[in-house]
């Protein structure tokens, strides 16, 4: 059980806990947690996630600045608290790190990965003593892992993820099976990272790889926020009983994200051949804004499954799209609200809201990409939220007989 010390909280934020696993290697599954709570001075950090729904998902990352009046922190002190002498590993990298938050008795995970630096320094004139600490989530331990001399067989999607996080001890991972198949990949070459496979597998499925808080990686198959994420876990806008947010969210409309002409290239398994390439293409959209190109391979050997995926992409992407930048949240203003905020995670469905001065609402379903908070214990407490359109998103814009039009309010899924 987790103790949560309060830092002379103002009581408008949530209470902060932070723990080291000093006793277990990270390959040991077992956790044992040293709470470290009072020593932190400042905490930021990012979850794994994307800012747009092509993109492939970034590693988490994690920055803290300690107290180290004690001399606990400093690697090289033979004499702290967290030495082999007492019965501990030492401090040094690749030690667990978890970050919880609490709200009415009720605990948050929010950040979980491993250790990468212990940073000294005396500022004020060598009055002070602090450790800046970074730290990247769990994914990162499949970025240094080299899949080099595996064969990986011919599999689904979500099969494929389980398979390579198994060939890394102790690291968690909960999976759907996958709508895409990828092929056997022959007898990989050295310095293919599991990393880099996983995200070309992440881009096939069009799905979502991640980490989540409590430092377990994630895959959903392209239907799973159809049959799973259809509940608004809140409703984000400028009005009363709503989740607050600065008022410099702005919605921005380019071409970013303009595709009215799809290649993708499939991948042949061992000894294939010939097997051709998707291509698909908008037309009405290339007479509007001229031919732009996408072009993907993916690690299937399914030529159907590629040209649909090529359709689905110009049918989605042939006509610009307002996005929104990440946005902070202010929970501080309505403190009942901490609950939905401290529960977010990616892949969650929320409303937002905006309501113009030149009159309507602007309203639209978003999905949780990517989650930032920046803390000052008992004092401070933001959160920073990456969401995109819900429409965006292969599967969910279904098309239902009798409530939408086909290629105006959505568009056949794969």
């Amino acid at each position: 059980m987790t103790t949560f010390h309060t830092v002379m909280s103002n009581g408008l934020v949530p209470t902060l806990n932070v723990s080291i696993d000093f006793t277990n290697a990270p390959t040991n599954a077992t956790r044992v947690w040293t709470d470290v709570t009072t020593d932190v001075r400042s905490l930021n950090y990012t979850l794994s996630g994307r800012n747009d729904v092509l993109a492939t998902t970034s590693t988490g990352s994690l920055s803290m600045t300690l107290s180290n009046k004690s001399g606990n922190y400093d690697p090289s002190n033979t004499n702290g608290a967290y030495t082999v002498a007492h019965g501990y590993l030492g401090v040094r990298q690749f030690l667990y790190i978890q970050v919880q938050g609490q709200w009415s008795g009720t605990a948050y995970n929010r950040w979980t990965g491993c250790i990468e630096s212990w940073d000294v320094s005396w500022p004020s004139a060598g009055k002070d003593n602090i450790v800046s600490v970074t730290a990247s989530d769990v994914l990162q331990i499949l970025n240094n892992f080299d899949l080099g001399g595996n064969d990986l067989p011919e599999e689904s999607t979500g099969a494929r993820v389980a398979t390579v996080c198994a060939l890394i001890p102790a690291l968690p991972c909960t999976n759907t099976p996958g709508r895409s198949y990828c092929v056997d990949s022959g007898t990989l070459t050295p310095g293919m990272s599991a990393m880099s496979h996983l995200q070309q597998v992440e881009s096939t499925e069009n799905g979502r790889l991640f980490a989540d808080g409590g430092g377990t990686i994630n895959f959903q198959d392209r239907y799973w926020r159809v049959f799973n994420s259809t509940t608004v876990q809140g409703t984000i806008g400028d009005a009363a009983g709503e989740i607050r947010y600065t008022p410099t969210a702005d919605l921005a409309s380019n071409t970013s994200n303009l595709w009215n002409h799809a290649v993708i290239n499939p991948t042949p398994s061992p000894g294939e051949s010939g097997l051709g390439t998707a291509i698909a293409d908008n037309t009405a959209s290339q007479t509007a804004y001229f031919p732009r190109t996408i072009q993907k391979t993916y690690l299937t050997d399914n030529l159907y499954d590629c040209i649909d995926a090529a359709q689905w992409l110009v049918q989605i992407y042939g006509t610009p799209k307002p996005k929104l930048p990440a946005i902070q949240l202010l929970p501080s203003q309505n403190t009942s609200l901490w609950p939905a905020v401290l529960g977010l995670n990616n892949s969650d469905l929320v409303t937002f809201k905006r309501r113009p001065s030149y009159g309507g609402t602007i309203s639209s379903n978003m999905y949780i990409e990517q989650v930032a908070e920046t803390i000052i214990p008992g004092t401070d407490w933001q959160t920073t939220v990456q969401m995109l359109p819900v429409l965006d998103y292969p599967g969910v814009s279904l098309w239902i007989l009798g409530t939408a039009a086909l290629g105006s309010t959505t568009a056949l899924a794969y």
